[in-house]
């Protein structure tokens, strides 16, 4: 007890060296602190003198302090003097060493992947083709008289459903970003298909819905959002501007949902469901180098977005696929600024309309690539057969006799006129699905036709029903006729009603 009381006023300065300035022995070890008389015989002791008690002062070396180190496994008995020292043992592997700190990044890595994929396509999308999901109407704005262009976003909904739902307490916390985020990610998903989509629009007083094609993005907005991001980036990259949608919508005599939508203001809400993807537009057009697209009415949204489906890709590029698209309207004030069908050049100013400046800004971004090109009823300027003729039969011929389209699902025209009118290309994601795929090596030119009903069939034939689907059906009308008069330039031509 004396040693223990006074062994705070000893100068620690012997005990700390031998403590804690040498290395720590190994579990097992034992170490050893001995106290020296103040006068010791060895001169070497007098530069650490130590005040003890007069009752132990001039005696022999006291050993005061053994510690032994605590071993989880059991020691080996002390082999005595003169025997061999065993094996100095391999020292504890770190976790967080060189090697553990890779383990660990790449461990954390692949369950945030993990995670990523099961958040982005299992738990929760802003649209979906199931059911139906609530979007803000944020822009209304009038391009005539009769047709204006609805801007939508996904409004904000209790994400998790289920099991899940307990979670959504959490929600006032990361929804908001989260549903930008995955809104986002969702349209640049759906624009890099290149197939031609829509969704359905809810009327809910009547409980009955229809499909209409949204607007591609403009050039000046996908330039705004880098193209290509990281993928950690884009996880946590919240955008300034929520995820919209644009509709061309014209308000018809009978329509129960163009009417409906007629009425709507900014800040009211709809139901949407879908992407209800169309044709593949890359895979049909395979190696071929032209597009023609006749548009009627609001038919004009689908051949923005075949125009842009066709053409991405090639900035910059002097060689390229060309679009043409005739355009045909009821009124003048539906396409002001719009050239004459008789019009060869084709160009726009950029001063006739949201949609067609969308269309000059292509012009732009592809120049000598697309040409537009627009008819007016009430300037009873019509599209005539002369004028079909004089674009199908320009330029080189691709295929010589068409044999070698015939029994390809993607190119023959005959397989084309028994698919579903809403091209089951798309639909290559689900389990069940038919994948189509190129027998022929090349591809064919395209000529799709889009409008109301009456407007299809007077150019190409109408659609059938069979087996509860509506089908392409055989090619009819003054695109049949024209294929009758030539069958050898029709042979390069895929003709495809939206």
């Amino acid at each position: 007890m004396t040693l223990l009381h006074s062994l705070p006023r000893v100068p620690c300065r012997a005990i700390s060296r031998q403590i804690f300035l040498y290395p720590r022995p190994p579990p097992g070890s034992s170490i050893q602190i001995t106290i020296r008389p103040l006068h010791s015989p060895h001169p070497h002791h007098a530069s650490s003198p130590l005040r003890l008690p007069p009752s132990l002062r001039g005696r022999h070396p006291i050993t005061f302090f053994t510690h032994r180190f605590a071993s989880s496994s059991p020691q080996p008995p002390n082999p005595g003097p003169g025997a061999t020292p065993p094996p100095v043992g391999q020292p504890p592997r770190r976790l967080f060493g060189p090697k553990g700190r890779i383990t660990t990044f790449l461990l954390v890595l692949a369950v945030f992947s993990a995670l990523y994929e099961i958040d982005h396509h299992l738990l929760w999308r802003p649209l979906n083709p199931t059911t139906f999901v609530p979007f803000t109407i944020t822009s209304r704005e009038q391009v005539s008289p009769t047709a204006f262009i609805l801007t939508v976003t996904p409004s904000d909904c209790l994400p998790w459903t289920g099991v899940l739902y307990p979670l959504n307490i959490l929600s006032p916390f990361y929804a908001p970003d989260r549903a930008a985020r995955w809104g986002h990610v969702l349209l640049r998903d759906i624009w890099r298909t290149g197939a031609t989509w829509s969704v359905e629009v809810k009327q809910p007083q009547l409980q009955v819905a229809r499909e209409y094609t949204p607007l591609p993005p403009t050039v000046a907005s996908e330039e705004a959002e880098s193209p290509t991001r990281a993928l950690m980036f884009e996880l946590y990259y919240v955008p300034k501007d929520p995820p919209r949608l644009r509709f061309l919508i014209r308000r018809m005599e009978g329509g129960e949902v163009s009417n409906y939508l007629s009425g709507l203001e900014v800040g009211d809400e709809i139901e949407l469901r879908g992407p209800h993807y169309g044709f593949d537009v890359p895979r049909r057009l395979g190696d071929g180098d032209r597009v023609i697209f006749l548009a009627g009415g609001t038919g004009i949204a689908p051949a923005l977005q075949v125009a842009r489906a066709v053409l991405r890709g090639w900035e910059g590029l002097t060689d390229g696929p060309k679009v043409d698209i005739l355009w045909a309207n009821r009124h003048r004030a539906d396409c002001v600024g719009c050239p004459e069908v008789r019009n060869p050049n084709g160009q726009l100013d950029g001063s006739g309309g949201p949609v067609l400046d969308q269309l000059a800004e292509i012009q732009k971004k592809y120049p000598g690539r697309v040409t537009v090109r627009c008819t007016v009823d009430e300037e009873r300027s019509f599209v005539q057969m002369a004028t079909l003729a004089g674009l199908v039969t320009s330029g080189p011929r691709r295929i010589e006799d068409g044999q070698d389209s015939d029994d390809c699902s993607l190119h023959s025209q005959e397989a084309a006129a028994w698919r579903p009118a809403m091209d089951i290309d798309s639909e290559k994601k689900k389990k069940d699905a038919v994948v189509d795929y190129c027998c022929c090596g090349g591809g064919k030119n395209l000529l799709f036709v889009s409008g109301p009903d009456g407007f299809i069939e007077y150019f190409a034939g109408a659609k059938r029903w069979a087996n509860g689907m509506e089908l392409q059906g055989p090619v009819g009308g003054i695109l049949g006729r024209l294929k009758a008069r030539f069958p050898e330039a029709m042979n390069d031509w895929l003709v495809l009603k939206l």
